[in-house]
């Protein structure tokens, strides 16, 4: 018996060393405007307790995800307005502890960006993956 999926199905995964005392981006920023019902996983590789993620938006009309070249050579197009990030949400991923998994399903919200960012309080750096899965309907 196979799965079934109606819609879009989206899949991301990336990561990041989050070094002592900043703040980093582990995953996005991505367009999700148009699915409906998201999962964001965070997994702790570290060494040590990973103090917390934020899962943020942005309701910037413009810009583009990570990485994307323009059609000039050499040149990243812009991506949204790094003054409009708020945080969506601040506890579901605090205090991951190493070799630690936590999810969180979003369903039904029209935030156009999202990313998630680590922080971490203790030394050294730790290595953390963020998963996206998500789907139109």
């Amino acid at each position: 018996m196979s799965n079934y999926f109606s819609g879009d199905v989206r899949s991301e995964r990336a990561g990041a060393t989050v070094a002592s005392g900043v703040a980093g981006v582990i995953l996005g920023p991505l367009d999700l405007l148009r699915y409906r019902e998201k999962t964001f996983t965070v997994v702790n590789h570290g060494a040590v307790t990973l103090s917390g993620v934020a899962l943020q938006v942005n309701h910037d009309p413009h810009g583009h995800e990570s990485g994307l070249l323009s059609s000039t050579p050499g040149t990243i197009l812009p991506q949204p307005s790094a003054g409009l990030w708020q945080d969506y949400d601040t506890t579901s991923f605090q205090s991951i502890a190493t070799g630690g998994v936590r999810s969180l399903n979003v369903a039904g919200t029209a935030h156009k960006w999202w990313r998630l960012v680590g922080t971490n309080k203790f030394t050294p750096s730790v290595v953390v993956s963020g998963h996206l899965n998500a789907r139109s309907v």
